[in-house]
């Protein structure tokens, strides 16, 4: 019985071990969600990056929707981090923070006049025909473009509308029309496209990080923990 006797202590301990290490948070799995527009800024890449390296046995699962979407998820338990667009409303057992407090910037088809400038102020879209994200979808960012060019005398022109930022990219990129961005969104790549800095009152791109305010999951709580830090060194 010796082999048996062997074999089950050290299955015992394995069994230990797996234990203590979920304790700690270093076994398990996670889903981290983000809006499309955010996973172009270096900040979230480089942070799920850094917890895959400090626990590299719990599975990170992640998924890319809207806000509305994500906080669903988050509420169902789903979801474990959502990277989310203020406005919105949180329950009493969630908590959010801010993250990113992110520029936008004026995109521009190839060899627009107003690429000849330096940076660009608002009030020089106003005769601009606008691709913009649906605000069902993207209320934050449709809102912070709104106010800004209301302040600025006029009501944006909008002829086009798309679901992904990717999507207004490479609209912009094609000649379609003009768009305001997160300043991220010179991190795709697209073709052709050229981006300013606007002049003055620039709108703002903010992102929160939301999560379930007392979770059960050590790891989920670690990956709270470490992404906070990075986004505040």
């Amino acid at each position: 019985f010796l082999e048996d006797a062997r074999a089950l202590l050290a299955g015992a301990d394995r069994a230990i071990d797996t234990a203590r290490r979920l304790g700690r948070g270093e076994r398990g799995a996670i889903t981290v969600g983000f809006t499309a527009s955010a996973v172009f800024h270096p900040y979230l890449p480089r942070a799920i990056r850094a917890y895959r390296d400090r626990y590299p046995d719990v599975r990170v699962t992640l998924t890319e929707s809207n806000t509305v979407t994500l906080l669903r998820g988050l509420r169902a338990g789903e979801v474990d981090v959502a990277f989310v667009r203020p406005p919105y409303v949180l329950d009493p057992e969630f908590e959010s923070e801010r993250v990113l407090d992110e520029p936008m910037l004026v995109a521009l088809p190839p060899d627009h006049a107003l690429s000849r400038k330096r940076s660009v102020p608002i009030a020089a879209l106003s005769d601009e025909d606008f691709v913009l994200y649906p605000r069902p979808i993207g209320a934050g960012l449709y809102d912070a473009i709104m106010s800004a060019c209301l302040r600025a005398g006029f009501a944006p022109r909008v002829i086009q509308e798309a679901p992904q930022m990717a999507s207004i990219v490479s609209l912009v990129a094609a000649g379609v029309g003009i768009s305001i961005v997160p300043a991220a969104m010179r991190h795709m790549g697209a073709q052709g496209i050229e981006y300013r800095p606007i002049k003055g009152d620039a709108p703002h791109a903010l992102l929160d990080m939301a999560y379930r305010r007392h979770d059960r999951s050590t790891a989920a709580g670690n990956a709270v923990d470490m992404l906070r830090k990075l986004a505040h060194p």
